[in-house]
């Protein structure tokens, strides 16, 4: 049997660049376009990950401050030049189930990796890639369930 944790988070809001916004609601352009950057992304993850076609195209950003997390072991890692004006980026991938409303969803913890142009101060935020949930807000509560021997949960 897997070890399985359970966390509880909330939801809140993140750059809005995987979705294909800015901060401020306006159209972020990758490629000249508004497509936002899992839609830019997504072809590269198709071929690697069974059933990626399902995930939505934009991230839902959940907050497990005052802890944090580590990934230890991931289940898919991917390195693609999506962006051509930038090198090549590696993502890691860890299957996760989301609970939202009693609801229960096929989601991914999406880590783009720490690179020259992506810091990262504290883990204390997952960023997950999802089939659609709708009715989902900022301030909801949710649960992320995934295998504890991939990620490791800890206190700041």
């Amino acid at each position: 049997m897997q070890n399985i944790t359970e966390i509880s988070g909330i939801v809140d809001r993140g750059l809005r660049h995987s979705s294909g916004y800015d901060e401020n609601g306006k159209a972020f352009r990758f490629y000249g376009s508004n497509v936002g950057s899992i839609k830019s992304q997504r072809s590269f993850f198709e071929k690697i990950i069974p059933e990626f076609s399902e995930i939505y195209n934009g991230s839902i950003n959940v907050s497990i401050h005052p802890k944090r997390f580590d990934i230890v072991e991931f289940d898919y890692e991917i390195n693609c030049k999506w962006d051509p004006n930038r090198r090549a980026e590696n993502f890691w991938f860890v299957n996760t189930a989301i609970i939202h409303k009693n609801n229960s969803y096929k989601g991914y913890v999406y880590y783009p990796c720490p690179s020259e142009w992506k810091k990262r101060k504290e883990n204390n935020t997952f960023e997950i890639l999802a089939t659609f949930i709708s009715n989902i807000k900022y301030g909801d509560h949710l649960s992320l369930i995934f295998n504890s021997r991939k990620i490791k949960i800890s206190q700041i």
